[in-house]
């Protein structure tokens, strides 16, 4: 018996009651065809399944406007909630191959979802509802950092480029660090070598401040060796210039036009790190992380104001992703949102108030949370474990994503439900796996959410009805329709014969005419009924083996 993972009430096959549980269609299959399949089904909260032009087989425009509107007039016939998950391209502007930052890239990420808000708008529109959800993942490219203490991946604000730095073999001396650091850095950071006191390690992120405080430190002595070229060279010009010496003066000239040059050039760079990014209390080279949160915020603003100037103003919900990606820590997303909603205050407040910005801001931008991605953490270790006694430390808990789903709730509009044992996104059935589903669910009802729970599931409109009956049996939830005490595990392994074998068909030749109105031998040849060669030949009729 499946463990019922939380409480349901049901009053048709696939109707969750007050969670607003739904699944999601295929978005590598027809959208208008896997939509109608899980109506069909009994669905009352479907997302449709839109991953943008990087998914290959499914970007959005291949869904025809009759397509659309017949999608809407299903939903609408049927009683059925619609919301859609946006592109998967990267919101914060990196390349999905190169994983550099390219202002262009996230230009034409935010043209991308501005597409999905408006066929948003458009079901909201016909189907008289406000704030659908349109999900946006956190980041598809930029990348993330599950081993802090390991290694750092940091973004240069002025290049756009990304690169690595690791703790372990990178051995610096204590006098050299001290030059460049300050003695807070130095005192939690500085890990000194055993038996070598003055040579040691720096953490990751020390090495990115040592990184740039030497990047001045040598644009600064380049300038004043230019500096003092220039000044041995205007001596030696005043020389030529009284020994009448025209050939010489104008090689020398042409030799103190180049250091000018060389001399504006690193000035230049001194200028973009101390004034354009020290003074505004940023660093030229920060953690990719932090620029992803920056540029994602940027995008969501934008895509914000755009979603309230339409009839039905869809809400922008972030998902934490992977925890290889950025934005996958649950303080990083939240930071993201906080950032969003100030910047579309600041850009909206003039035209509307700040009380009404401020209003709107929340109905805009928020969070889905996929318990699912927040599962993977559990694979990695927690840095805080680590101890003398235990060196290696311990994985991330069931406790502390339990934790986390919590911490996220103030920002939440959405809910993805899928399982897995923390190792891939495997998309389980709830149940299937060891995501702490139950636990988050039951205190998020507790607590009155009232967004919509997705089950990312391959379910509904993705494989054989059999997957189908999966999903609610995995919740062991009462069917109302076949029996008022049969739940639906019941009904796979009663009705339906089938339960979760590997075939997905009924072995007992009886049952099988009765269901498929075929004997043993009508079954596909992958059940072992049917001999291959013999055209239709059962294996029971006398036919000879092969």
């Amino acid at each position: 018996m499946y463990e019922q993972r939380f409480e349901t009430q049901h009053s048709s096959a696939m109707d969750f009651g007050p969670y607003g549980l739904g699944a999601t269609t295929n978005h590598m299959q027809n959208q208008l065809m896997t939509a109608n399949l899980g109506m069909n089904w009994g669905v009352r909260n479907l997302e449709l399944g839109f991953m943008g032009s990087q998914w290959e087989g499914a970007p959005l425009g291949k869904l025809s406007t009759l397509e659309r509107e017949e999608i809407i007039h299903l939903a609408k016939l049927n009683n059925v909630n619609l919301t859609i998950h946006g592109p998967y391209v990267d919101p914060a502007g990196f390349n999905s191959n190169s994983h550099v930052f390219d202002e262009t890239e996230r230009i034409n990420a935010v043209q991308e979802f501005k597409q999905a808000i408006s066929f948003a708008d458009q079901i909201g529109t016909k189907n008289n509802v406000q704030h659908i959800p349109v999900v946006m993942h956190g980041a598809n490219a930029a990348p993330g950092n599950p081993n802090p203490n390991e290694i750092l991946y940091y973004a240069d604000r002025e290049t756009g480029g990304v690169g690595t730095l690791q703790s372990k073999g990178n051995y610096i001396s204590k006098e050299l660090a001290a030059q460049y650091l300050d003695p807070n850095t130095m005192k939690t950071d500085f890990k000194p070598k055993e038996g070598h006191p003055d040579m040691g390690l720096l953490s990751p992120h020390a090495w990115l401040r040592l990184h740039e405080e030497r990047t001045k430190h040598e644009i600064g002595v380049e300038l004043a060796n230019i500096d003092y070229h220039l000044e041995i060279l205007a001596g030696q010009m005043d020389r030529a210039i009284k020994a009448n010496e025209s050939k010489r003066i104008e090689l020398m000239d042409k030799e103190r036009q180049a250091l000018i040059f060389q001399k504006e050039m690193k000035q230049t760079q001194m200028n973009h790190l101390e004034q354009e990014y020290i003074e505004q209390g940023k660093n030229r080279l920060v953690p990719a992380e932090q620029m992803a949160i920056e540029k994602v915020a940027q995008t969501t603003a934008e895509l914000a104001v755009f979603s309230y100037g339409t009839q039905s103003q869809p809400t922008i919900a972030i998902e934490n992703i992977y925890p290889n990606m950025a934005l996958s820590k649950i303080e990083d997303l939240n930071a993201t949102i906080k950032l969003a909603r100030e910047q579309f205050v600041d850009k909206m407040s003039p035209k509307i108030g700040g009380d009404a910005a401020r209003q709107a801001a929340e109905n805009l931008i928020g969070s889905t949370l996929d318990i699912g991605h927040l599962n993977m953490w559990t694979k990695y270790r927690n840095p805080e474990t680590i101890t003398p006694d235990n060196p290696q430390g311990s994985n991330y808990t069931k406790e502390d994503i339990e934790r986390w789903a919590m911490d996220a709730k103030r920002y939440v509009k959405h809910i993805h439900l899928t399982d897995n044992f923390g190792d891939a996104d495997a998309h389980l059935p709830v149940g299937w796996g060891n995501a702490p589903i139950k636990e988050v669910v039951e205190k998020y009802k507790k607590d009155g959410f009232k967004g919509d729970m997705i089950l990312e599931t391959p379910g509904v409109g993705e494989q054989g009805h059999q997957m189908m009956v999966g999903i609610p049996a995995s919740f062991d939830s009462l069917n109302y329709q076949l029996n008022p005490s049969m739940t639906w595990h019941d009904a796979v392994n009663s009705y339906f014969q089938a339960g979760y074998a590997f075939t997905g068909f009924q072995t007992l030749p009886d049952v099988t005419f009765q269901m498929y109105g075929a004997g043993f031998s009508g079954l596909p040849y992958g059940t072992g009924a049917v001999m291959p060669g013999k055209g239709d030949a059962s294996r029971l009729s006398g036919a000879p083996m092969s």
